[in-house]
């Protein structure tokens, strides 16, 4: 099977393996950087999806930034609810999709909250012990700790019984994957109206 989703750490790609229900399409890199430079530089004419924290800074900063990548160019955007765009790049059959303003385990804590949800009720002191104790975990950590898996298999279990920005991305992401060098902006746009 042709991995073809990059993540940045485990915890994201623990999650959007469970959101798509394949883990096989996913491989992680260790971190922002080293995504990009793998997508942009290494898979140029490759169908592919990097999924990333925005980090309060936009992709066409970082590309123009980065004397590796200024080369690449974003065709368009498209966002979601101000928390996730998803990005074309140009002459590329490659998406970049941004997470953000807050990293991937705030927009999931966003999400428990939204259905009156709190990272203390699956066991967590606080957003920080989430995050650092849990999320920032390697692979083999990860898989082991039930509280972080029971949070992803709750948010899996309930994200499509409202409008939100999970239940979107997921559909952006399934359209992407079923069309991938035969995308059209249009056709992506509109599954968000």
């Amino acid at each position: 099977m042709n991995r073809f989703i990059f993540t940045e750490c485990y915890a994201d790609k623990y999650f959007f393996g469970k959101l798509l229900q394949n883990e096989e399409l996913l491989n992680k890199a260790s971190g922002k950087d080293a995504v990009l430079k793998t997508v942009l530089l290494k898979r140029v004419d490759l169908f592919t999806i990097a999924i990333i924290d925005k980090d309060k800074t936009e992709l066409d900063v970082i590309l123009e930034e980065n004397k590796e990548l200024n080369s690449k160019k974003i065709e368009y955007k498209i966002s979601i609810d101000n928390e996730i765009d998803i990005l074309k790049i140009s002459k590329h059959p490659i998406y970049i999709i941004q997470i953000g303003p807050i990293e991937l385990e705030k927009w999931l804590v966003n999400f428990l909250n939204s259905v009156d949800k709190k990272i203390e009720d699956f066991g967590f002191e606080d957003l920080a012990d989430f995050e650092e104790n849990h999320c920032k975990k390697r692979t083999d950590k990860l898989l082991k700790d039930e509280k972080f898996k029971e949070v992803i298999k709750f948010i899996i279990s309930n994200f499509e019984q409202s409008e939100n920005s999970i239940l979107k991305l997921k559909n952006v992401l399934t359209y992407l994957i079923e069309y991938n060098y035969n995308v059209k902006k249009d056709e992506l746009n509109n599954l968000l109206n």
